[in-house]
């Protein structure tokens, strides 16, 4: 049997080692968390043009006018969620000032929310991929309101 004084003191170090190890896990920058989904495409940001929010902004005005509703929303990763007639998926995106990427995770449905299997939007990608190319240009090229 472990003396009492030895049990408290064991106890105390592992709540310890414990609080440390969530304290360090949770000071994860989002880009370092691996998306899921395959690779959807990757959008090179007008260079030296736009700030991270900026480009944030864009990315996730764009999401929203397209209908699609906001899962997680980090300055530098964002994860949108779409069920549509027999579609479904997530795309998160890892955003900076440089490039925009995004990633899918997308299933085949049968329209009462059961998954038949994965299948990719690849409509549904293209016109995000279209609106957040849009929005960067304009964004860095056109005069903004004085």
């Amino acid at each position: 049997m472990v003396p009492l004084r030895y049990t408290s003191l064991f106890s105390r170090l592992a709540v310890v080692a414990v609080a440390l190890f969530c304290f360090s896990s949770s000071a994860v920058r989002a880009q370092d968390v691996k998306p899921v989904g395959q690779l959807a495409f990757t959008i090179q940001v007008p260079e030296h043009k736009l700030a991270l929010k900026q480009v944030h902004d864009i990315v996730l005005g764009a999401s929203i006018g397209r209908g699609w509703i906001v899962k997680e929303d980090a300055p530098d990763r964002i994860v949108v969620y779409l069920n549509h007639r027999k579609n479904e998926a997530t795309v998160t995106y890892l955003v900076n000032e440089a490039t925009v990427t995004a990633y899918c995770e997308g299933w085949k449905t049968n329209g009462h929310g059961v998954r038949k299997g994965p299948a990719q939007p690849k409509g549904w990608l293209k016109y995000l991929e279209n609106d957040i190319l849009k929005g960067l240009h304009k964004a860095a090229y056109l005069p903004g309101p004085k």
